[in-house]
């Protein structure tokens, strides 16, 4: 092997000593020359049970990128990467570009020290929280790398609602047979094996009756004790929710983790909570997360954890593996699909979209419980995926009861996909003749309550949708979360009422506020009436003037007039083929809406996330709307896309 092939393969050989899920070590390199390579990851690896979207598997493959670009940078080269998603390669998570290094501003020598010394703690309780010092420095290494973070110190008052939760998590994951067998493939495994977690390095607990691998840690002296007590916990978050967001996770991760090693910081991972939509959820309402909740950490001080074994250079280096196929599973997503731009996207910049641009690539989903009115939304949501030659997922979220009083059911995931499929099939027998070139329809079944996950599946589709005052089999019909998951969705939620006339609208109205931002609102609405050929209308209501605002005169409601009709003469310029009108009405807005829509009309209003703690906003336009519209009304909420370094780094 010459000197240029030895170089790389010790910056290959630094990245495999990145942390993964279980030691799974998902990741493949192809070394094109001696300046490329290829990463992907390496789906005969994943967890397809405990991990069906590979969202643990890409945050692995981020954290192997950060140790490639730390080992680069002490070999004298920058390694250039563009996270590089693509539909025909699911599993590619970067291209990989080595030049010469020409300023050594990312290079720490102690970081690729740090690489051969960093190691996953699984046996000690923490002694003390970590220093506010030390905090801020692994702080700094996280917001680097495009990421963010939550310190969560022993005496924070939050600290007993992670605990619950993370329980909860647990409870319901101990019942799932599927992923526990498949946990215990790679967990307590033979010293001959280049992966998985050897008994050695597993803290002494693996023989214990527990569910997180971290959760509980057995003293002689104390008896079994919460592995909480002083470490200090860290929430690791990304704006989004999609393949690139969770290599910049991992790429933080490990940045954060390598930073740790040299102040004498370990880690471990909690990772059930997170597994589980609806407890991932529920963590990012507690703690009030705008972002989405990524990794869970817990830190402490101390030395002496065991090393886990890596599989050598050659067995992770060669052609790019196969199979990248996409799979049905519990999980509310139903396939890992790289996240492709917003239908928001399309239309930025101006002028014509033009009509393949109506196209929602990011898909359509639907809520569905068995009852009446969650056909009602499915047959209204496969006709809004047809016009836009979008996929359909169906999905039913299946919620188990838990509390003290309450026992968990003995859970067999299979009779939960025999219950999907049975609603697939019977939502199919609805749909007639659909239009040439319509897409297949996928089913998701979940476990959890169907407002965790619906809100979950918000933010990486063009639209969620849900019936309204559901009332079927289950115990928690959709017209019991339809207005929730519109108030915490992270994207676009359709409710549809059950005396919605039609699929299809006859006219679009409007909500307009000059408090928000309108693009999301009015790309949907204009994009949906052009496939309809339906008039879209602005309604803006003037509120009430007090007696004092009367003195002033009529200058503020004259702006008002002009910005409606500058809006107008916007809309009309970008979509030209709709035809659209705008009036403004005094009065409370949600009176003047409801006043100009029927049940045959679609009312599109902007909305604002909030969180599990609020609920919804009492009194607030959209929730009366909600309740009261006779027609399907859509709730807006802006797009959270990503700022632009997410995409490429170097």
């Amino acid at each position: 092997m010459g000197t240029t092939n030895e170089r790389i393969a010790r910056i290959i050989g630094a990245g495999t000593r990145a942390p993964s899920v279980h030691n799974t070590q998902p990741w493949s390199v192809q070394i094109h020359d001696e300046r490329h390579l290829t990463v992907r990851a390496d789906p005969s690896r994943q967890l397809r049970h405990c991990d069906p979207q590979g969202r643990e598997m890409l945050i692995s493959c981020g954290a192997f990128l950060m140790n490639l670009r730390v080992a680069a940078a002490h070999e004298g080269l920058d390694a250039h990467f563009q996270l590089a998603p693509d539909r025909r390669d699911p599993w590619l998570a970067a291209r990989v570009t080595l030049n010469p290094l020409a300023a050594p501003g990312f290079f720490d020598a102690s970081l690729y020290a740090a690489i051969m010394t960093r190691r996953t703690a699984r046996g000690a309780a923490a002694v003390r929280p970590l220093d506010p010092a030390d905090k801020e420095l692994l702080r700094r290494a996280v917001d680097m790398e495009h990421a963010g973070v939550v310190f969560l110190d022993p005496r924070d008052a939050t600290r007993g609602h992670l605990v619950s939760t993370m329980r909860r998590a647990e409870a319901l994951a101990v019942r799932d047979r599927a992923p526990l067998a498949e946990e215990r493939s790679w967990l307590g495994v033979s010293r001959e094996r280049t992966d998985g977690v050897p008994v050695v390095a597993m803290g002494g607990w693996f023989d214990e009756p527990i569910v997180d691998a971290h959760a509980v840690v057995r003293d002689d002296a104390d008896g079994a004790r919460t592995f909480e007590g002083n470490a200090t916990v860290a929430i690791i978050t990304t704006l989004g929710d999609g393949p690139c967001n969770w290599l910049v996770a991992g790429q933080a991760l490990e940045r954060m983790l390598l930073v740790a090693a040299t102040r004498g910081i370990q880690a471990s991972f909690a990772t059930r909570v997170l597994e589980n939509p609806a407890t991932r959820s529920e963590l990012e309402d507690a703690f009030h997360l705008e972002s989405r909740a990524q990794l869970l950490l817990r830190l402490r001080y101390g030395a002496g954890a065991p090393f886990t074994p890596r599989r050598d250079v050659d067995q992770v280096t060669g052609p790019a593996p196969v199979g990248y196929g996409v799979r049905r599973d519990s999980c509310p997503r139903t396939a890992a699909r790289r996240k492709e731009p917003s239908m928001i996207d399309n239309t930025i910049g101006g002028g014509d979209p033009g009509a393949g641009r109506d196209t929602w690539t990011r898909g359509v989903v639907v809520g569905v419980d068995g009852s009446a009115e969650g056909y009602r939304a499915f047959d209204w949501a496969l006709a809004v995926a047809d016009r836009h030659h979008s996929l359909l997922t169906v999905s039913h979220a299946e919620p188990l009861p838990v509390g003290p009083t309450v026992p968990l059911p003995t859970y067999d995931r299979a009779p939960l996909h025999d219950r999907g499929d049975e609603i697939l099939r019977t939502a199919l027998a609805r749909a007639g003749n659909r239009p040439p070139g319509a897409k297949d329809v996928e089913v998701s079944v979940s476990i959890g309550t169907p407002a965790a996950v619906l809100t979950a599946l918000s933010e990486d589709v063009d639209l969620v949708v849900v019936g309204r005052r559901g009332s079927g089999g289950s115990a928690h019909a959709l017209g019991s979360v339809s207005a929730a998951t519109a108030a915490r969705a992270r994207g676009s939620v359709a409710v549809i009422p059950a005396s919605t006339e039609g699929t299809r609208p006859k006219r679009v109205v409007v909500g307009v506020s000059f408090e928000h931002d309108l693009t999301t609102a009015l790309t949907l609405a204009f994009s949906e009436a052009r496939q309809c050929a339906a008039p879209v209308k602005l309604v803006h209501a003037v509120q009430p003037l007090t007696p004092l605002a009367s003195q002033s005169g009529s200058a503020g409601t004259d702006e008002l007039y002009r910005e409606l009709q500058s809006l107008l003469d916007l809309w009309t310029a970008r979509y030209p083929s709709v035809t659209a009108t705008a009036e403004a009405r005094r009065g409370e807005p949600a009176e003047v809406l409801l006043a100009q829509v029927t049940a045959a009309d679609m009312l599109v209003v902007g909305g604002r996330r909030h969180s599990r703690l609020v609920g919804r906003l009492l009194g607030s336009v959209p929730d009366i709307l909600l309740a009261d519209a006779t027609g399907a009304v859509v709730v807006a909420h802006a797009s959270r896309l990503d700022p632009g370094p997410h995409s490429e780094l170097s």
